[in-house]
């Protein structure tokens, strides 16, 4: 208000002034108000409005990203930007409203005077609207607990519960041992060994076996394998003296003496393979491998009784094989077993889809038995 009294305190001085100046001249200057003063309001109030916009666009835009601190320095700051944009037109105006011309100068007093007022009211009012803004910027706390109290009320409106999110537990992994029994254990190392074998690793493919075998003694299979791997690898002793000892060990299991005597005769040892085979027509639950083994060997070696006796069986368990009947008539040809050679030679050209040197072989022989039979007859 002090202003308002200085500048009217200069009115009132300029007025006394213009009277003097009056009456000692008779001619009026009629003294232009300057524009300068209807621009630099409007432009006051064009400065207010775009401050206004730009609180309200700080406010609606940015109160999310902004913390309580910030939002109090920046609406201090505005303030400060309106107070002093408030304030430099009003000492601008001051100064002007002196040259005013004397007609209307008492009117322009008070139009200047409500101006200010109005300027003054103004700035209060868009100060206190700020800081009603600036107060409710709330933390990021406040809010998130506001909206989930909310969504709480809703829900119970609704009749149905809010469940919170929890995180989700990290999945661990156990590992639980498990209880084999020997047999399982000792086939799983077969397994492991028989692959180790085909992918060519020997030395992990018997070190496997020799575990199946402690972990089961009787586990033939891994034990012929690891045999087999050692005369494959040209360890033709150890193989054998794994077998031999097998064949004592377990002597009704004829796998080992089989092997044995294949690698006996493989070594040009046919009569010693015929000893491992230890006869095994006398055994009926002799594999029949083992039986046709031994007879082939003591064919060879014109062991006809024991020729005989291996075939005799096998003849026994199939009749129509022509292989087993070929060889049963030769060795009861050779020991001149004439009537026996011919039925047996007779029965084998009876067969269909025999090989054609076996059935031209077959019905020489039969031929010339018969003659023989026939001039022995004649003889008496």
């Amino acid at each position: 208000m002090s202003v308002i009294n200085r500048v009217l305190n200069d009115i009132e001085k300029r007025n006394n002034t213009a009277e003097n100046n009056s009456a000692s001249s008779f001619e009026p200057v009629d003294i232009k108000e300057p524009a300068n003063a209807k621009w630099l309001s409007s432009l006051l109030i064009i400065t207010i409005i775009a401050l206004v916009f730009l609180v309200a666009w700080l406010y609606f835009f940015d109160s999310r990203n902004l913390s309580p601190e910030k939002g109090d320095n920046i609406v201090k700051q505005t303030a400060g930007i309106i107070s002093v944009s408030a304030s430099a037109p009003t000492s601008m105006t001051s100064e002007v409203l002196p040259v005013s011309s004397t007609t209307s100068k008492n009117s322009k007093v008070n139009t200047n005077a409500v101006k200010l007022a109005t300027l003054e009211e103004s700035e209060q009012k868009l100060i206190e609207q700020v800081d009603v803004q600036s107060s409710t910027v709330l933390p990021v706390k406040s809010v998130a607990e506001k909206i989930e109290k909310q969504a709480t009320v809703q829900a119970s409106e609704k009749n149905f519960t809010v469940k919170k999110i929890e995180p989700k537990k990290k999945s661990t992994l156990t590992i639980t041992p498990l209880q084999m029994s020997n047999s399982e254990l000792a086939q799983l190392k077969l397994s492991q060994g028989l692959k180790a074998h085909k992918a060519g690793k020997i030395n992990y493919a018997q070190s496997a076996w020799k575990q199946a075998l402690e972990a089961e003694p009787r586990l033939h299979e891994a034990r012929i394998q690891l045999a087999a791997s050692y005369y494959g690898a040209n360890e033709t002793t150890r193989a054998l003296t794994l077998l031999l000892q097998s064949v004592k060990q377990f002597p009704k299991f004829d796998g080992y003496s089989l092997l044995a005597a294949q690698i006996y005769y493989q070594l040009d040892n046919p009569q010693q393979a015929l000893v491992v085979l230890n006869n095994p027509y006398l055994d009926e639950n002799s594999a029949t491998e083992n039986i046709l083994l031994a007879g082939s060997i003591a064919q060879q070696l014109q062991q006809w009784p024991v020729a005989m006796n291996n075939y005799q069986v096998l003849v026994g368990r199939q009749a129509d094989n022509p292989q087993w009947l070929l060889g049963l008539a030769i060795a009861q040809d050779a020991q001149n077993m004439k009537t026996q050679a011919l039925g047996h030679y007779s029965r084998l050209l009876s067969l269909n889809n025999v090989e054609s040197t076996v059935m031209h072989y077959a019905k020489q022989r039969a031929q010339a038995l018969r003659e023989e039979t026939a001039e022995r007859g004649n003889n008496g």
